[in-house]
């Protein structure tokens, strides 16, 4: 084959790849994505060391998938990045499951006060999710 015909081969073969790469990328952009949680950045403020009939005493949000799958949803710190506790569920499709976190570290201790960001991972999908959302442990009261 002379180098002609194969460049003519080569360079209709990756256009015909780029147009279907088009119709490919349109087709991802009508599909829901994994993570269904409120758009934009929130951040939700809790003090668990409160007084006990305070409902602030947890941080409470739902997490809504749009496929059935085994969720780990991991509390980090946004300061370190590190891993302070993991909550482990199963979710149904279209099904919002409630989540709380107590504020506190794996170990029982009291987390430090700061700011904490949410990471959801898709066990069976193989997908790790960081949605905007954060929260905000503030400190003892006074």
């Amino acid at each position: 084959m002379r180098a002609a015909t194969l460049a003519r081969v080569s360079v209709a073969l990756l256009a015909v790849a780029t147009f279907l790469a088009i119709f490919y990328a349109q087709e991802l952009k009508r599909r829901d994505p994994l993570l269904m949680m409120p758009t934009g950045h929130w951040v939700q403020r809790f003090q668990p060391a409160g007084p006990l009939r305070d409902p602030h005493r947890y941080a409470h949000f739902d997490v809504k998938a749009t496929v059935d799958d085994t969720l780990v949803v991991s509390i980090a710190s946004a300061r370190t990045g590190a891993t302070v506790d993991t909550v482990t569920l199963t979710v149904s499709k279209y099904r919002r499951a409630p989540i709380s976190w107590n504020g506190r570290l794996r170990s029982g201790a009291l987390a430090p006060p700061g700011r904490y960001r949410i990471r959801v991972h898709f066990e069976h999908g193989g997908q790790t999710i960081a949605p905007a959302a954060q929260l905000q442990l503030d400190g003892p009261h006074r």
